[in-house]
């Protein structure tokens, strides 16, 4: 699992925090005028069921497996719990709480455990998920942005949202109508029946009604509807439909992706904002772990922060729940973050979202979709017209393909494999197996015989020469041959010239085949290699188009989903911010007062807390992900990568030792990703 700062941190504190029994006892969370989630929990047990003993030990009989599976403190073991699990597990541990439980009870431990690793889970979960949905926003905002910088973009944007614009525009139009033909009825009554039977005076009345008068005029917001309410360049009656003309379409699109960009990154901030608070009160819960008696106020102020980031509380309802029973607003607290906030607060995003977020599927895609018969008819008549040529061009693709497959894929693999199969004598052969050894024992019976018919050897003599001819020695036969040449005629007609040369014949072909099987074994030895230089290219295409298919589905879904060359993109933007924000809050005070980060950080420094965990998660993301060059890709380097990014989260040092760890990261790790 991919290692994230509120795992870790949680890891940590799941080994040290120690919570009170009281917050479990019953005595202290029931209360009559504020019912608590255990008070209500079990009245639903009791209605449904008439044993609640029974319900009660089967709770505690479940609190150890419980505890096993959501227990954070074994790091190896350590998977992500879903949400309902977490609830099934808070409501078993409500449901095991009764009044007779001694403090010292072992089931007393096990339920004090069991309720940290609840609410250390909850965070962690929590965490990842406004990390999530704060990347979710940075691909909206990247989308809004290319839109306003790229003039293509702009232009294919605008025939994109032609239909909704159309829709928009004659809803109003027919809004005004509908309110001119009701006014216009009212105004006419039982004296103007005879006008209203004219239809030139009921058109022109209308007219009148609806276009003449200026504060009837259709506004450009029924085109561009956010403009209305974000710019006060166009929040104004005048603007009406026939001012469209003095105004460029494409800059009125601009605007539009300017205005939304800017309402996410207003979303984006409020988030980071979210994850500061987070971070800040886990750090306050880090050091008062070292207090035991302090630990139950941190744990339900934890609880609290973890609500406050996830709804709108009333504040006053807050207090008044607080002052009578802190340790009932705890439980109270967890099982309403986990029946209904943190279920309910992704969804509660994207609907804030949905007028901001980029257009779906089918506005995206409609020119292509209405464009699609009218380009699949004209590409059927230019087909059908060269059918013949085309079935022709299909059949030698077919047969290109799959003689390329069984010819230079299936083959040579199958070639590599009766090489492996074969061992040392391989599959590659020149010559026949035995064809040396019958030329080398010709050879050695035609010297011995004319040793014994020519030199008048004896056995033993001749016995050494048919050592010395398989030691390729012809000394003897070459003396002869030395002496029969002198007299060339005369020994071809009357001596041996004839049968010497023929044995020199004979030592030639012996001595050729002796270097064929030298080169049968060289070629033997490596049969494999040369198996797979054969196999290379077909290997090589069918790499290069598997690459091709793989990035081709690995491609951008929608606006979201990156690839290797994104995800680098994002990480090497991520290390510039980071190392840019920390030296702007680090330098001088008093000459960079006024700038953006500086001033944001002096004025909300919880949102910059964000912003800066968002890059190191980003950073945390990277190094666990497929787009971590795989060359770095071992198991030291991701520790000593992480070491650092643990570094930058300790919030021990100080902002001016995390920008000079800043700048040692980027200078460090910037090569991954091309800085």
């Amino acid at each position: 699992m991919m290692s994230s700062f509120a795992f870790d941190r949680s890891s940590e504190l799941a080994l040290q925090l120690k919570c009170s029994p009281s917050l479990l006892s019953q005595t202290t969370i029931q209360s009559p005028a504020y019912p608590s989630a255990i008070t209500t929990l079990k009245q639903q047990v009791v209605s449904s069921s008439n044993d609640h003993s029974n319900a009660r030990l089967d709770a505690q009989l479940k609190l150890p497996s419980l505890l096993g599976r959501v227990d954070l403190r074994d790091r190896f073991g350590r998977k992500l719990v879903p949400n309902n699990q977490l609830l099934a597990a808070l409501e078993s541990l409500i449901l095991s709480v009764d009044d007779s439980d001694s403090c010292e009870d072992e089931q007393t431990e096990i339920r004090s455990i069991l309720l940290i690793q609840i609410v250390l889970r909850s965070y962690s979960t929590l965490f990842e998920s406004l990390c999530h949905q704060s990347f979710w926003l940075k691909d909206q905002m990247e989308y809004w942005s290319m839109i306003e910088n790229n003039r293509i973009s702009t232009i294919y944007y605008l025939i994109q949202s032609i239909p909704i614009r159309s829709i928009g525009l004659a809803s109003q139009i027919w809004a005004h109508t509908r309110r001119a033909i009701e006014q216009l009825t009212e105004e006419a009554g039982g004296n103007h029946q005879e006008h209203r039977n004219r239809l030139s005076t009921w058109v022109r009345q209308l007219y009148n009604q609806t276009w003449a008068r200026p504060h009837h005029a259709i506004s450009i917001s029924s085109l561009f509807p956010i403009l209305s309410t974000n710019s006060r360049l166009f929040n104004s009656p005048g603007h009406s439909i026939q001012f469209l003309s003095t105004l460029s379409p494409i800059l009125l699109t601009r605007q539009e992706a300017r205005l939304k960009r800017k309402a996410l990154e207003l979303v984006h901030g409020e988030l980071a904002e979210k994850i500061g608070c987070l971070v800040n009160v886990l750090h306050s819960l880090e050091d008062q772990a070292q207090r035991p008696a302090e630990s139950d106020s941190a744990l339900s102020g934890l609880v609290s922060k973890m609500i406050q980031v996830t709804s709108e509380l009333d504040p006053q309802a807050n207090e008044a729940t607080d002052e009578f029973n802190p340790k009932a607003v705890m439980i109270d607290q967890l099982h309403e973050l986990l029946s209904s906030h943190l279920p309910n607060h992704r969804g509660k995003l994207k609907l804030r979202c949905s007028s901001l977020c980029p257009p779906g599927f089918f506005t995206r895609n409609w020119p292509w979709l209405v464009s699609l018969p009218v380009f699949s008819y004209a590409l059927s008549s230019v087909a059908y017209s060269y059918r013949s040529k085309i079935l022709d061009g299909v059949r030698d693709a077919k047969e290109t393909l799959k003689g390329f497959i069984s010819g230079w894929v299936i083959r040579p693999v199958e070639d590599i494999i009766q090489t492996l199969r074969a061992g040392q004598e391989g599959t590659l052969a020149i010559m026949t197996k035995d064809s040396l050894a019958p030329e080398l024992n010709s050879l050695e019976r035609m010297v011995v015989e004319f040793g014994r018919d020519k030199l008048k050897w004896k056995e033993d003599d001749l016995a050494k020469l048919s050592e010395s001819v398989k030691e390729g020695n012809l000394t003897s036969v070459l003396k002869v041959w030395e002496q029969e040449i002198k007299a060339p005629i005369r020994s071809a007609i009357t001596g041996s010239l004839i049968r010497v040369l023929l044995i020199q014949i004979q030592k030639v072909k012996v001595d050729l085949s002796l270097a064929m099987d030298g080169i049968q074994s060289v070629l033997r030895s490596q049969s494999l290699t040369f198996g797979a230089i054969g196999v290379a290219p077909s290997m090589l295409i069918c790499f290069m188009f598997g690459k091709m298919f793989s990035s081709l589905i690995r491609q951008r879904i929608g606006v979201v989903g990156k690839g290797t060359k994104a995800v680098r993109k994002d990480v090497r933007i991520a290390m510039r911010r980071m190392e840019r924000t920390l030296l702007l809050i680090t330098s001088n005070p008093v000459a960079d007062q006024d700038h953006p980060t500086t001033k944001s950080h002096s004025t909300n420094p919880e949102r910059t807390v964000g912003l800066l965990f968002l890059d190191l998660h980003l950073l945390r993301y990277f190094v666990h992900s497929p787009h971590f060059p795989r060359r770095e890709s071992s198991d030291a380097v991701h520790q000593e990568f992480l070491a650092d990014i643990k570094d930058l989260e300790n919030f021990q040092l100080s902002w001016k030792t995390k920008s000079k760890l800043a700048k040692r990261f980027v200078k460090q790790w910037g090569f991954l990703v091309g800085i």
